[in-house]
């Protein structure tokens, strides 16, 4: 797979003699002055008289039959900058970057326009693969007939930044480039991924998604901005890139105007190397927007604060002074509220889609204890306890399996809509982020069972469509 990056610089420029010496370049022969030491070669080359690499190229072939390397170890999430003179004997193009230095030689690369000027070319990147420590610069050029000529090149990383985001291209500003896709999206002229599903099947039949390797026992945040066509959702998370193809998905709800959404949570299926990020959308019409997407690893929790405790995390001794192994869970529940016909008292509506808000885990010791589930408060960031708020849940969220060694934590809210007002719930104003301008969107809808008048017509009722709820859950394994 080669994935292509942007070319952030490009200038003509005449030299008389070598470019400075970058004291943090990665390179300790990129002049050349030393031969071909440290770089690799597959096509007849030679360093000329003025220390300069050249090449002829008089039958085309594939473009990495004839190839220019040297072997560096790299790091995921570092941004680099690679510098280089080049020209040829003909116009033609060159391809460089870096990329693996073995099996299956993925690779981060761009295409460069060459004539019998020196020029000067820089781009920055970050790696997009995941053996990032084996390896190499490239520079690829079989493909044209012609003489290249390569000078002064430097491989640094990017001083003062320092981007957690485990993922590069997030902002779609190099095209599809580190992202693979099963259908035909484009980049618009704004610079957000679009694609129209014009048929339909199961989400993963369209879908976008990008390598990244993940820990065990490791919180992530995924985050990014998303919209569509019509109100519709779209299935977001991370899973393995192989295998059995595990993974750990939600749904969010799009409507038509931009909002950022954020995922938080681990690798249900532990640690593994071979991971992705994926965004699967291929069970509903209409175009689906993708920008700014966001994957961070979080620092590890020691406490977490609520509004009536303070729970220790990970192992200790408890208030009982038992040894006990405390553990968080952040899920975000769906993003609208739905009438449910089980509810027991009439109109029943419950924060949608459940498996948003479903957890599932191993009992590390022979028992595990619920805790408590916590709502954040959108506006002062407190977790509150939803006991505390008019949708508690209504049945308990610990669910045992003693044979499987596993239990699920899973709640469902009720609430009987009664009155016209809005906004009808404490949940509502508090609890709901994420909304454009802050502000949750509602609807008039005519509710089954509601007929506060008596004329046998259902009555219409203000009722939320859209927004999110951020729950934790925690639990006790003793």
């Amino acid at each position: 797979m080669i994935n292509m990056m942007k070319v952030i610089f490009i200038s003509t420029l005449s030299f008389a003699g070598s470019m400075y010496a970058s004291a943090s370049n990665l390179l300790t022969n990129g002049d050349f002055s030393n031969g071909l030491q440290h770089w690799t070669s597959n096509r007849e080359s030679s360093v000329n008289a003025d220390y300069q690499y050249q090449s002829d190229v008089v039958v085309p072939g594939q473009v990495w039959e004839s190839n220019l390397s040297y072997p560096v170890m790299l790091e995921i999430g570092v941004e680099y900058k690679l510098t280089f003179k080049a020209k040829s004997s003909v116009p033609r193009e060159i391809v460089a970057g870096w990329g693996m230095n073995n099996a299956p030689w993925s690779a981060d690369v761009m295409g460069f326009a060459l004539n019998s000027e020196w020029q000067t070319f820089e781009f920055i990147g970050f790696v997009s693969y995941v053996d990032a420590a084996a390896s190499r610069i490239i520079f690829d050029y079989g493909h044209q007939a012609g003489t290249v000529y390569i000078d002064d090149v430097v491989l640094e990383p990017v001083e003062g930044f320092a981007d957690t985001n485990l993922i590069s291209n997030g902002d779609f500003s190099n095209g599809l480039g580190s992202w693979s896709t099963n259908q035909f999206p484009v980049i618009d002229e704004e610079g957000a991924f679009v694609s129209d599903v014009t048929w339909t099947g199961n989400p993963w039949d369209w879908s976008v998604s990008q390598p990244v390797s993940l820990k065990g026992n490791t919180r992530y945040r995924l985050s990014f901005k998303a919209k569509a066509s019509e109100i519709r959702d779209l299935r977001v998370g991370w899973g393995k890139n192989g295998g059995d193809w595990a993974a750990d998905m939600r749904p969010v709800l799009l409507g038509a105007e931009w909002r950022t959404y954020t995922v938080e949570g681990e690798a249900s299926f532990g640690e593994y190397v071979n991971s992705r990020i994926i965004f699967d959308y291929g069970h509903q019409f209409g175009a689906v927007y993708i920008d700014d997407v966001v994957f961070e690893e979080l620092a590890p929790e020691t406490l977490f604060v609520t509004e009536d405790a303070a729970y220790t995390l990970g192992q200790h001794i408890n208030e009982l002074g038992e040894d006990v192994l405390t553990e968080v869970f952040y899920d975000v529940g769906a993003g609208y509220l739905t009438p449910k016909s089980f509810a027991p008292h009439g109109a029943g509506w419950i924060i949608d889609n459940p498996q948003a808000s479903t957890v599932d885990g191993d009992i590390l010791r022979s028992t595990v204890v619920f805790k408590g589930l916590y709502v954040e408060d959108c506006f002062t960031g407190q977790w509150i306890n939803v006991l505390n708020t008019e949708y508690a849940y209504n049945i308990d969220p610990l669910v045992v399996i003693p044979s499987l060694n596993l239990y699920t934590l899973n709640h469902y809210y009720v609430k009987t809509v009664a009155v016209k007002e809005a906004p009808l719930t404490y949940l509502n104003e508090r609890f709901l982020c994420d909304q454009p301008n802050d502000e949750a969107e509602y609807d008039v809808v005519a509710l089954p069972g509601v007929d506060e008048d008596h004329d046998g017509v259902n009555d219409d009722q203000i009722i939320l469509i859209e927004g999110s709820a951020k729950f934790a859950y925690v639990v006790e394994h003793r």
